[in-house]
């Protein structure tokens, strides 16, 4: 897909992500990771770190900002790796903990 296929589709990423818990916050975390997880692909964002990072703290709200700027990650994590980050808001949204697994 070259850079006028993607202008043509009126690309934009999802909307925030409403980080309020009592509002049915796992299934909202779902619709938006698949929606985020699209515009990537559509975007060809799939492969630069830094340009996933970007998008991702700018579809997220402040609030969820904040949340990842104080996760705890491991020895072995990248607190700026995509992934990782994703993985660990996941786990906040979802209500995952250690001893979940």
């Amino acid at each position: 897909m070259d850079v006028s296929t993607t202008a043509e589709l009126n690309l934009q990423p999802p909307p925030q992500l409403s980080m309020n818990k009592g509002e049915g916050l796992p299934e909202r975390w779902k619709i938006w990771e698949l929606q985020a997880q699209d515009f990537r692909t559509l975007a060809r964002l799939s492969s630069a770190e830094e340009s996933r990072m970007a998008m991702f703290r700018h579809a997220i709200e402040a609030q969820a900002v904040r949340c990842i700027k104080i996760f705890l990650f491991e020895a072995d994590e990248d607190p700026e790796g995509w992934g990782n980050v994703l993985k660990k808001l996941e786990c906040y949204c979802l209500g995952f903990t250690k001893d979940t697994f």
